[in-house]
């Protein structure tokens, strides 16, 4: 039976997430894609580049039930998307929070080492890393038809990570009827070398796939981790082909080359957050002149229609 969407979605990611860096050997760039015509997105990014986040099945569990309730309730859903958005980062702050007090702190004596230091077990460097970008997660991004943004990768081993729980290893919409998960309804495939089944889907894809079913604007709310994976050799046309048994050269970010991009990524962000703040500034300042140059119209109409009504009483009167 086929699924019916609203034309607005709530998205949540709980699966692998995976960004993209082509290289040609000389230049380097982030793989993007962009918004489709007719299209908006309301992006939240749980963590910025190369860090993993650490959320675990149960935190994925609750925050999926109370996206439920809320996206029933809250009219901001229609009428302000950044707002809705807005309102449910405290809670997820609160569930970072959490596992540094309880995890990260008390495991690790120091959690300044510099993560270009070749002693830090890779482990242990996730760990530090959550800590230590804890003021750049949960970002805000709002992108409208021509937009370009980030495709990043999404992957699910079926056999061991489908079934961990209700909500987690899943990109379901939340406002749909039966919570349909798109890995399941996008693609799925075998790798041809472990002969396991995998479900592995991009986020233009995911776009794609919402267009065609009438969707016009993504809530979007990512919760997977952002590690960076360097494309070498070629620009694949389908990002189903880029794993270990394609033809492409891949190899995972080192620390120092996340850093520049993470840096470069977080400032076109807030480039593009304050343009997007002074765009709305400019409007609201039209908006506010149309609406006094309108009272100022109608504050004369009514003077001229009194002034009227006067000298007819007067021409009445004599």
């Amino acid at each position: 039976m086929s699924i019916r969407y609203p034309e607005t979605v709530v998205v949540l990611v709980t699966a692998h997430g995976q960004a993209l860096y082509k290289n040609d050997g000389t230049t380097g760039e982030l793989v993007n894609f962009r918004v489709p015509d007719g299209m908006s997105m309301t992006i939240l990014n749980a963590v910025p580049l190369g860090v993993c986040n650490l959320f675990g099945a149960e935190q994925s569990d609750q925050f999926a039930q109370r996206l439920i309730q809320q996206s029933k309730t809250d009219p901001r859903l229609n009428t302000d998307r950044v707002a809705f958005i807005n309102s449910l980062i405290p809670q997820l702050k609160e569930f970072a929070t959490k596992n540094i007090d309880e995890y990260i702190k008390p495991t690790y004596s120091s959690l300044n080492i510099h993560d270009k230091d070749t002693k830090v077990d890779p482990d242990e460097l996730i760990d530090i890393n959550y800590n230590r970008q804890f003021d750049n997660n949960f970002s805000i991004l709002s992108k409208n038809s021509g937009d370009e943004v980030m495709n990043k990768k999404y992957s699910r081993n079926n056999l061991s990570e489908k079934n961990t729980s209700v909500w987690d290893f899943k990109i379901s919409v939340l406002n749909a009827r039966s919570y349909p998960d798109l890995m399941q309804e996008i693609t799925t495939r075998t790798t041809s070398k472990t002969k396991t089944l995998d479900s592995i889907v991009s986020l233009s894809e995911i776009v794609n796939y919402l267009q065609g079913k009438g969707v016009k604007n993504i809530v979007f709310l990512d919760l997977s981790c952002s590690p960076v994976t360097i494309i070498k050799s070629k620009q694949p046309t389908n990002l189903n082909d880029i794993d270990t048994d394609s033809d492409d050269e891949i190899e995972e970010m080192d620390p120092r080359g996340t850093r520049q991009v993470r840096r470069a990524q977080i400032k076109k962000q807030k480039l593009e957050e304050e343009a997007n703040q002074k765009a709305g500034r400019i409007q609201n300042k039209k908006q506010t002149q149309r609406k006094r140059r309108s009272q100022t119209k109608k504050h004369s109409q009514r003077r001229r229609r009194t002034r009227t009504k006067r000298k007819r009483r007067s021409v009445n009167k004599v």
